[in-house]
């Protein structure tokens, strides 16, 4: 998924719970400190008018969930 295209679903969800949204800047960096810890995998693609940002997940799905249902659950 594209950088960009991160930022505005952020953006969408952040309408959605009334939230103070953060520049496009400040999720650019927690994507590259995401990068470093290889729970994502970014690269830099060419395209006609310009380099784009796609980024994808570098750990499987199922594996973020449990993880993630352990810290809801405590």
């Amino acid at each position: 998924m594209a950088a960009s295209t991160i930022y505005e679903e952020y953006l969408n969800i952040v309408r959605i719970c009334g939230a103070k949204d953060l520049t496009d800047r400040r999720i650019a960096d927690y994507i590259w400190e995401l990068d470093n810890t290889g729970l994502t995998i970014s690269r830099i693609s060419s395209k006609r008018y310009g380099k784009e940002r796609v980024v994808r997940l570098g750990v499987p799905i199922n594996i973020i969930t449990r993880i993630l249902g352990r810290v809801e659950n405590g």
